[in-house]
């Protein structure tokens, strides 16, 4: 079912390694489908501080928080127009056992 809604396309890159200064490198971007779903909230993160979520994006894919994510269209050749995942909820189904998908919030 949620595989029929999921019609746009994010890129998401992990990090690799930061060095002294603390500059982050990031594996290359990797196409994952998803819902992206513009809009402006606050969250509390899992580390206690409060941040402004400017998209809510429902996937299949394997993102975790820190890593980048670049919304539909943006350049990914500019790390400046990717987003920090802020929070990840995995979902399962009515059984309790496969994960139907994940919501992120960048």
């Amino acid at each position: 079912m949620w595989s029929e809604v999921m019609l746009q396309t994010i890129h998401v890159a992990t990090p690799v390694s930061q060095d002294e200064y603390g500059q982050v490198t990031w594996s290359t971007p990797v196409a994952m489908a998803c819902r992206y779903e513009p809009g402006r909230r606050l969250l509390r993160t899992a580390r206690g501080t409060q941040e402004a979520v400017e998209a809510t994006i429902y996937t299949h894919g394997a993102v975790s928080i820190d890593d980048l994510v670049w919304p539909p269209g943006a350049d990914t050749s500019k790390a400046t127009q990717g987003r920090i995942v802020l929070a990840v909820e995995q979902h399962y189904d009515l059984m309790g056992g496969h994960a139907e998908f994940k919501t992120v919030m960048i």
